[in-house]
């Protein structure tokens, strides 16, 4: 995991992707609903804080104070807040992701995303509080930030492929479903259990779900995937801790699960077709880490 220092340049184009809503913390099924994103369209020419309209604002005081802590720290700066692919299109020098669907829609979106500040997200990011924005532009603008590269997933199976920044779960679409399900590390079986369903998660997913299936959390630079039954049946059932390189889940009983990444359905998956997660090296995704919440 690399780690730089990152300057604010001048005159920067700032991007804004911002969740409307937030499901919380639970299982993903084929049922949860797609991402909505807070979208003000900016017009072709990129203007100062007036493509963000007041009325917007007013209903958005996080996005409010982070343009006003944005103004007061720096000369000439420009905003677009929109969907995560206009966004990208502006070739924005920072982007301010709030929540951790708009981080990996970013990861989705392109191979190179830029510098990410992640703001109200899963603290495997150290990211910015929303009631801490002002101290965080302050010390973007001082150039006392820096950045770090996150591990994304690369997730592939018989008929998709996608990117995962957190978590790549398999669970029965119904609650409280068993199956049965084998974990392998390259060519070596390492687990084979009934349960729910399971989960992989990077150090950052390490705090979500699989921190709520009662899976360990690893820290930040920690080269490696945590791997946790999810309501196992078996009440001594193990969780794993493997290389992110070479991991393999796989759904062994005659049913059909669903394959989520990030919490976005994917697929659904039947006996004897392996899901293959490895490390991504074609997605440099980066993250800003402030002071304060550097740990």
């Amino acid at each position: 995991m690399e780690s730089t220092g990152w300057e604010l340049p001048e005159s920067p184009v700032i991007g804004i992707v911002h969740e409307a809503s937030e499901t919380g913390l639970h299982p993903p099924t084929a049922k949860s609903p797609a991402t909505q994103w807070t979208e003000f369209p900016a017009s072709e020419e990129l203007s100062a804080s007036e493509e963000l309209p007041a009325s917007d604002l007013e209903a958005h005081p996080e996005l409010s104070r982070l343009v006003t802590a944005f103004e007061s720290s720096t000369d000439s700066v420009r905003f677009v807040a929109d969907t995560p692919e206009r966004v990208l299109a502006r070739n924005p020098d920072l982007v301010a992701a709030f929540g951790n669907r708009a981080v990996t829609a970013l990861a989705r979106a392109t191979d190179s995303p830029p510098a990410i500040l992640p703001i109200a997200t899963t603290p495997g990011l150290a990211p910015s509080s929303t009631d801490d924005l002002e101290a965080s532009v302050e010390a973007l603008s001082a150039s006392q930030c820096r950045l770090v590269g996150q591990p994304v997933m690369a997730v592939s199976s018989a008929s998709s492929t996608a990117r995962a920044v957190f978590d790549v779960t398999l669970v029965a679409d119904e609650p409280a479903h068993i199956s049965e399900y084998s974990v392998h590390v390259g060519d070596r079986s390492v687990g084979q259990f009934r349960a729910d369903g399971v989960v992989a998660a990077t150090p950052a997913g390490s705090h979500g779900y699989a921190a709520a299936a009662s899976g360990p959390t690893l820290v930040r630079g920690t080269d490696a995937l945590a791997v946790v039954p999810i309501a196992p049946f078996a009440v001594r059932t193990r969780h794993w801790v493997v290389p992110n390189d070479a991991l393999t889940l796989t759904v062994e009983r005659d049913d059909d699960v669903v394959l989520c990444v990030d919490e976005r359905p994917l697929e659904t998956i039947g006996p004897d077709s392996p899901v293959s997660i490895r490390l991504d090296p074609d997605c440099g995704l980066r993250t800003l880490e402030t002071p304060e919440n550097t740990g």
